[in-house]
């Protein structure tokens, strides 16, 4: 693979696949199952190292239960959950910059100590391990190309051009909330505004004008960030403290999750009608710019109406099994 996509000699190869253990991942397969109203797959990929050398070094997976937690809200467009350990991931990293030689791993160790003179910090003991369990994405749609925020003379004002990505919250379990607040203090010192909301400490970035709102916020129990048009962290420290159901109660999200696995060490959900819906959309913003990008305007692009209605939730589960590798289920489901 390497030799076909980066045109490299046989004897360049090998020493690659060697530092990386590419070897330990011999092969790859899938099956599709069809039915009336949904398509299932089984995806497995082929691991056969000891997660002591190599990529397999980083799989420091953690196997749990995959419920979505009750403060992620019902109007999110995907949520992503990863059972993951750093600290443990961090002895995988070390081992590679070793392999990459004594000059690279001189560098790091340079890094490490500079991180910890600048923070007081322990990258790895203290930083990463205040890192206690899943991390949590959400990303929801951007606003519609139709909104009667966007000015036809100035496309750059319509809000799906006003940033560059999704609105998304990330959220990561946490144990050691004084290392998290230790470490985000620098960011006062850079200008960032700090206050106090519901128990939790928030970091917000300097107001840029017409530019995305970004947040950071500390709880006891949560790391949480936040970017896009309008404040995510605040309504998502409101959801922490009621009993909504929210997501996970969505008929959608129950019915596409049902057939598959509990446990894992990763979950996604999606709903990939309104994900494709959303990026026709940036599409069809990006065609009002220039004469060049008008092209795209003549493309027969579905509504979103359309693709919402016919086009329903997916979800997929990866496992991590030892002596096996990666395995990934996943459910699309359809509207009939």
């Amino acid at each position: 693979l390497l030799e076909a996509t980066m045109g490299m000699m046989p004897q360049q190869v090998g020493p690659i696949v060697g530092a990386l253990g590419l070897d330990q991942f011999p092969a790859i397969g899938t099956a599709v199952f069809l039915k009336p109203n949904e398509i299932s797959s089984r995806t497995i990929i082929r691991y056969t190292g000891d997660g002591k050398s190599g990529l397999g070094s980083l799989m420091t997976f953690r196997k749990s239960n995959l419920a979505v937690p009750a403060w992620v809200p019902e109007d999110a467009m995907q949520v992503m959950i990863l059972n993951y350990d750093f600290q443990k991931a961090f002895d995988g990293v070390v081992s590679l910059v070793k392999e990459a030689g004594e000059e690279p791993y001189e560098q790091f160790q340079e890094g490490l100590d500079d991180f910890q003179n600048e923070f007081g910090l322990s990258m790895q003991d203290d930083l990463l391990g205040a890192f206690a369990g899943p991390i949590v994405m959400i990303s929801y749609a951007m606003p519609s190309a139709n909104s009667t925020d966007a000015d036809a003379d100035n496309p750059m004002a319509n809000p799906l051009m006003s940033g560059s990505t999704n609105p998304t919250l990330i959220g990561l379990k946490i144990r050691n909330r004084k290392a998290i607040e230790q470490f985000l203090a620098f960011f006062e010192q850079m200008g960032a505004e700090v206050s106090e909301y519901m128990g939790a400490t928030i970091f917000a970035a300097p107001d840029m004008g017409d530019g995305p709102v970004a947040e950071a916020a500390i709880t006891d129990d949560y790391l949480l960030f936040g970017i896009g048009p309008t404040a995510l962290v605040r309504p998502t420290l409101q959801r922490m403290g009621g009993r909504e159901t929210g997501f996970a109660g969505v008929e959608g999200v129950r019915d596409a999750v049902a057939p598959l696995p509990k446990e894992g060490v990763g979950l996604v959900v999606a709903n990939y009608g309104k994900t494709i819906a959303n990026s026709l959309n940036v599409l069809k913003a990006l065609a009002s710019l220039t004469d060049e990008m008008a092209m795209l305007a003549k493309f027969p692009i579905p509504s979103a109406a359309v693709l919402e209605k016919h086009l329903g939730w997916s979800a997929g589960v990866l496992l991590f099994e030892p002596g096996v590798g990666l395995i990934a289920d996943s459910n699309w489901r359809f509207k009939t």
